[in-house]
């Protein structure tokens, strides 16, 4: 994922729009600079996290020289949840929060992306014809 605003757009209308489906495609989107500087640093590195793993808060907090809550605070803040990865960042002792909840339809959704990204990454095949 790329923070630069003057990056060119996907075509949305073109036809391999629909490569996006695939985890291991790069896609380029135009998405509003949002956020501190810090927090910034913290969203650049959960695009960093590959697809199907995950990092604790306190992993990702050292690789910046920061704290395992200012971390959680930045991926609270994420305006963009499903196009930054901070379902990926899980609690040393467990799941975490997503979206700023730490029960209820967020951490349902937080759970199934896990679930998706670790059977995709796995070879099995969600959708068999």
């Amino acid at each position: 994922m790329d923070w630069d605003v003057n990056a060119p757009s996907t075509n949305a209308n073109a036809p391999e729009t629909l490569e996006w489906l695939d985890p291991h495609t790069t896609i380029t989107l135009r998405l509003l600079k949002q956020g501190s500087a810090y927090r910034q640093q913290v969203w650049a590195e959960l695009c960093q996290i590959p697809y199907g793993t995950t990092l604790t808060y306190a992993a990702l907090a050292k690789k910046i020289n920061s704290a395992a809550r200012a971390v959680g605070n930045a991926c609270r803040d994420n305006p963009y949840p499903l196009l930054i990865p901070c379902h990926r960042v899980v609690s040393a002792t467990g799941m975490g929060g997503y979206c700023g909840q730490t029960a209820g339809d967020f951490m349902t959704i937080k759970t199934k992306l896990l679930a998706l990204e670790a059977a995709q990454s796995s070879g099995i095949d969600l959708h068999p014809l």
